[in-house]
This record gives structure tokens, sequence and C-alpha cells, in this order.
């Protein structure tokens, strides 16, 4: 009942942060990103429910037990909950069309459209890394993933992370809380930098795995 469970709390936590800052219903590009967000969580869970039980209890479970992890989910949940609200409350008292000029509707879709983008990719990710847990660390029998996504980049997961982090508040309409999502973006980094030294020294094969793919999240840049 765990899967469920947070399905539910994620969508009423969702409505919450967005529509009651809002206050109003009347806030499409809102309805857009929920939607998107939460049909694409949906499926992932039904597909791992039925093809990888074992990941999708892995991705459930959210306890670190590397302390240069829990600071991670210390600054990155307040400043989610921060952006979505400024999101909010943006559309309400209309800043970011009275500072800056409202983001045009184009703009919006487009933004929409790849974040559905970045979660195929972290479907295609959870195709390749049954290992792919939502806590870092090391398990019996875990090894070294090199095809697909991992073949261009060392973390295709952050990846998608990143992606939808830098697209979040333009598909909520929203030039204000730009600068609070961006502030998701060294966090990242700073996880995926403790979390690359803690394999290289917990997971045989690793270190020469970074040798061999050189990019970390985007290929040819980063």
């Amino acid at each position: 009942m765990k899967a469920p469970a947070r399905i539910v709390t994620s969508i009423l936590l969702f409505l919450i942060l967005v529509f009651v800052p809002a206050g109003s219903l009347n806030f499409w590009q809102g309805w857009i990103y929920i939607a998107i967000v939460m049909g694409s969580s949906i499926f992932l869970m039904l597909y791992l429910h039925r093809y990888d039980p074992e990941l999708l209890r892995r991705r459930l479970n959210d306890k670190e037990h590397v302390s240069d992890q829990k600071l991670f989910r210390r600054l990155a949940g307040p400043l989610w909950i921060t952006g979505l609200l400024l999101s909010g409350l943006d559309h309400h008292s209309g800043w970011s069309n009275r500072f800056f000029g409202s983001v045009p509707t184009a703009v919006t879709l487009v933004s929409e459209l790849l974040l559905l983008c970045s979660f195929l990719l972290l479907f295609h990710v959870l195709r390749f890394n049954t290992f792919a847990a939502s806590i870092v660390q090391v398990e019996v029998g875990q090894h070294v993933i090199s095809g697909g996504p991992y073949g261009k980049v060392r973390h295709p997961m952050y990846s998608s992370f990143l992606l939808f982090y830098l697209l979040t508040p333009f598909a909520l309409g929203s030039y204000l809380a730009v600068p609070v999502f961006l502030l998701l973006v060294p966090i990242l980094l700073y996880r995926l930098l403790r979390e690359e030294k803690f394999l290289a020294q917990e997971l045989p094969g690793y270190a020469e795995y970074c040798m061999e793919v050189r990019y970390r999240l985007i290929p040819f840049i980063l």
C-alpha cells in the first residue's frame, strides 16, 4: 500500500502547493503541469510494479544512510516547495507579468512537452538500471551499468532531474520562480559529486567506468 498512499499524498500536496497560493483553480499551466508530473509518476510506478518490483521498492525507500546525501534532501525539499508556492503566488499577483511580461504560451507549452521528455528519459534509465535506488547505496550483487543512456553520460537520471528543475518555472508561467529552481542545480551537482566519490570507493569497476564515460550530465558539455 506504500505506493498508492504516496501517489495520493503527492497529488494532494501538488494541488495544495500550486492552487492555494494561486487563489484560483483557473490556472491552466498548473493543471497541465500536475497532469504531466503525476500521470508520468503513476505510469512509472505501475510499470515497475509489473516488471521490476525490486526497483520499485528501492525507489520508495528514501531514508538516506550517507550523511552527505541527507544534506541534499534537507535543502532540495524546501527549495522545491518554495518554488511551487512562489509560482502560484506569481499567478495570483501577476508579478512576472508586471515586471518582465507574461511567459509566452508557446514557451509554457514547449516547457510542458520537454517535461514529459524528462520523464521519458527517466523511464529509459529505470529500464536499464534495476539498481537505480532513490538513495545512495551499493547492494549485494550490484554492478556497474554502462549500457543505454549510461553509455552517454554517467548520471542520466540526474540529467532528467536537471531538465525537470530548469523547465518547471516556465511550465508554470513564472519568471519570478526561476532563481529558486536554479538554486536546485548546484545542490544536485553536489549530490552527484558526492555520489561519485562514494561509488568509486564502494562499487567495483566504477572508477574505470568514469574513465571510459567522460561526461556526467550532458554529452560533450558537462
